[in-house]
Parts: structure tokens; C-alpha cells; sequence
């Protein structure tokens, strides 16, 4: 089962941002949330899979990045690609599907694409 919920509030200057996402509930993988700010790479999100868990979502939010990562997804390897323009993203997400993975998500974030792939 699938539920929608706010995962976070941020309050910065005169704006509020919130972010909600879908996550499973009850016996399914389990979850983390993580908010990275600064700039953030592709190696530092691959830190967060160290756990054996892997990223299923990520987009970009109040000049950070909000990452999730869940476990027992059946995937056996991830790939995490940075582009920073849409030719470079093309090619890359071509090659990751000639090697068998799936696109699982993608942001922009600090002028660059962000992708991660899953099989």
C-alpha cells in the first residue's frame, strides 16, 4: 500500500516550502529521508547507499537536495549519473538502459541533471 504524506517544512526568509512524497506502508522496503544542502554530488548521494539501500527518489528543494532511499527493493545494483546539459543526459540515460537499467528518478539541481538508475 502506497500513502502520500509532508515529509518536511523548511521556512526560509519570506517563503515556506514543503515537500510531500509517496512512500509504502506497512511490511513494505524501508525508508530514510535525507536533506543534503551546498553542492551536492553524485558520490555524496552514492554515500547514502552504503547501507545496501538505494536512492527511489531525489529532487531539488530550497537549494539543497531531498533524497530517499529504501531497502529489499529487488535491485541488485544502482547507477548514479550528474550531466550538465540535456545532450550528456540523453546519452547517458540511452547507455543505462543498453546495460539493463531503469531510470528510478531524476532532478535538475545547481544547473546540473541528476539520475538514477536501478536493475
Amino acid at each position: 500500500m502506497l500513502v502520500t504524506k509532508l515529509c518536511c517544512e523548511i521556512k526560509s526568509s519570506y517563503n515556506l516550502y514543503f515537500a510531500a512524497m509517496t512512500e509504502f506502508k506497512d511490511g513494505s522496503p524501508a525508508q530514510s529521508r535525507r536533506y543534503m544542502s551546498g553542492n551536492v554530488t553524485a558520490r555524496d548521494l552514492a554515500a547514502l547507499c552504503e547501507d545496501g539501500k538505494v536512492i527511489v527518489d531525489i529532487f531539488d528543494f530550497d537549494g539543497g537536495v531531498f533524497a530517499v532511499t529504501a531497502g529489499d527493493t529487488g535491485w541488485s545494483s544502482y547507477r548514479i549519473v550528474q550531466v550538465a546539459g540535456v545532450n550528456g543526459l540523453t546519452e547517458k540515460i540511452k547507455k543505462a538502459w543498453d546495460d539493463g537499467y531503469s531510470l528510478t528518478t531524476l532532478t535538475f539541481y545547481n544547473g546540473e541533471w541528476i539520475a538514477v538508475f536501478g536493475k
